[in-house]
């Protein structure tokens, strides 16, 4: 009686052990999301999740209410920012190039110019959940771009 009752105790860890497993593996795997995608139009998605390898290069940063952001004549320091929704987002820009570059976010109407050495700060006002490109139209910065997310 007491071995059977030793095999059932077994099973019983074993079955434990395995349902934990699975239940922990199904939760990691829902943690991840999806990943959103800017549209060409940077319009709001309706679910954003933090996506820092959508945009390659020059780092990412996760933040709540505030970033700082370098210029560079090589583009975005960080290039890729996410931070939460629901709140203002205070964006400290720092141009450590050689020339003068802007941060440019046209889906929110901001247009900043900074010159080499200068130090300008923008408020992003809560725009809700989505991804947002933001470029620098100054001559000869084609391509500089970067992207920033609202995320729950």
């Amino acid at each position: 009686m007491i071995r059977l009752w030793k095999q059932y105790l077994i099973w019983a860890v074993v079955i434990s052990v395995t349902l934990s497993a699975l239940f922990l593996s199904d939760a990691s795997l829902s943690k991840t999301g999806t990943t959103a995608t800017a549209s060409p139009n940077a319009s709001p998605s309706p679910v954003a999740s933090p996506s820092p390898a959508s945009v390659a290069g020059h780092g990412s940063a996760t933040v709540s209410r505030e970033v700082t952001i370098h210029l560079t004549d090589q583009g975005f320091v960080p290039n890729y920012v996410q931070s939460t929704s629901g709140h203002d987002l205070s964006v400290t820009l720092v141009n450590s190039g050689t020339r003068p570059h802007s941060f440019t976010i046209d889906a929110l109407g901001i247009d900043v110019t900074v010159n080499p050495g200068e130090t300008k700060s923008v408020v992003v006002p809560s725009p809700g959940l989505g991804d947002f490109s933001y470029v620098s139209n100054a001559p000869g910065d084609s391509g500089m771009k970067g992207e920033l997310t609202f995320y729950i």
